[in-house]
C-alpha cells in the first residue's frame, strides 16, 4: 500500500468495510443524511432576508437620494430600489417576497446595480431568485487532483466539500491543527475546529476573521444544495461554537469560494503570514469541492 493511500484511507464506522480499492475513488467519512430539497417557502425567506439585508446597508445619499428625517428601518425603503430601478413598487415587493420567479436576467441585474451587489452576490442573487443553474449534490468521493495536489504541496492543505468539512488534510496541516483525518461528524468541520480547539485558536491571529469569511462561503452551498439533517446539525454547532459564524450567518453576507485570504499564524516558534488560495475541484464529477493551499508569504 502506497504511503498516500495509507495517509488518506477513509475511516470507516464500526461494520462498515471500504467500499472502494483505490485511494483515488475513497469515501472519505463525512456524515450524511436524506437530503431535503429546498422548498419555495426556503428559497423565498432567504431571498426577502437577504435583498432586507443589502437594502440596510446602503443609505439613501449614496444613491443620490435626500434624506428623509423619519426612518423606521436602516437604509433604503422598498419604494426607493423600485424607484432606482425602474420598476413599480408592487412589482419589487412582489419580487423580494420571492412571489415571481420568471425574472430576467436584465431584471436581476437593474436590482443589483441598484443595490451594489459584488459579482458573488449577484449569483448568489440569481440562485436565490431563479433557483440554482444545476442542483449541487455534494459527493462523498474525494477529486483525484485535488487529493494528489494537497498530498505533494509542502505547507498545510486541506482538501474540503462544500461546506468546508474536510475530506483530506495533508501532514503540514496535521501538524497546524491536529488529525483531523481522524475525526468524524460535526467535528471534521474546519471551521468547527477554528472555533473550539483553544490551541488552534491561540496560534492563529485572528481566527474569528477565518470563521467569518468562511462563513458567507458556507451560505452559498447552502443555499444551492439538497439539506439534511447533518447540515442543519453542523449549522446549529457552528452558530453555538463562534460569535463570528452566528453573527456572519445573520448578515446574509456571501464570500467567493475561491478569494485569496491572509492569515497569521504562529510556525514552529515564528509568527508567519499566509495567503489561503482556495482551488475549486471538477464542477461536473466533485461539485462544490475545493483545497485550501495556505501558501508562506513575506511582507
Amino acid at each position: 500500500m502506497s504511503a498516500l493511500r495509507q495517509r488518506c484511507e477513509p475511516r470507516l464506522s464500526k461494520g462498515q468495510s471500504t467500499p472502494v480499492d483505490d485511494v483515488v475513488d475513497s469515501t472519505v467519512n463525512i456524515e450524511r443524511t436524506t437530503p431535503r430539497h429546498e422548498s419555495d417557502a426556503d428559497r423565498r425567506s432567504e431571498l426577502r432576508a437577504f435583498l432586507m439585508s443589502r437594502r440596510a446597508r446602503l443609505q439613501p445619499t449614496e444613491v443620490g437620494l435626500p434624506t428623509t428625517k423619519r426612518r423606521r428601518t436602516p437604509g433604503l425603503r422598498r419604494e426607493e430600489v423600485a424607484q432606482l430601478a425602474g420598476f413599480s413598487v408592487e412589482w419589487y415587493s412582489l419580487f423580494e417576497s420571492g412571489s415571481d420567479t420568471r425574472v430576467s436576467e436584465q431584471t436581476i441585474a437593474a436590482v443589483a446595480r441598484v443595490l451594489r451587489l459584488s459579482d458573488i452576490e449577484l449569483r448568489h442573487l440569481k440562485t436565490l431568485a431563479r433557483g440554482p443553474e444545476s442542483e449541487m449534490n455534494p459527493s462523498t468521493i474525494v477529486d483525484p487532483v485535488l487529493l494528489a495536489m494537497a498530498d505533494a504541496f509542502k505547507s498545510i492543505a486541506i482538501v474540503h466539500d462544500p461546506l468546508i468539512n474536510v475530506f483530506y488534510a495533508n501532514s503540514a496541516a496535521a501538524a497546524a491543527f491536529g488529525q483531523l483525518n481522524s475525526l468524524y461528524g460535526i467535528r471534521r468541520n474546519f471551521l468547527y475546529t477554528l472555533a473550539s480547539n483553544r490551541d488552534v485558536r491561540a496560534r492563529i491571529v485572528d481566527p474569528d476573521a477565518i470563521i467569518a469569511d468562511f462563513a458567507g462561503t458556507i451560505r452559498i452551498a447552502y443555499c444551492s444544495a439538497p439539506r439534511d439533517s447533518a447540515t442543519e446539525a453542523l449549522l446549529q454547532a457552528l452558530m453555538e461554537s463562534s460569535d463570528a459564524f452566528r453573527t456572519t450567518w445573520a448578515s446574509h453576507d456571501v464570500t467567493n469560494p475561491t478569494s485569496n485570504r491572509t492569515v497569521q499564524m504562529m510556525s514552529e516558534g515564528k509568527l508567519r503570514t499566509y495567503v489561503i488560495r482556495s482551488l475549486a475541484g471538477d464542477p461536473q464529477t466533485h461539485p462544490g469541492q475545493g483545497c485550501c493551499l495556505w501558501i508562506p508569504y513575506s511582507l
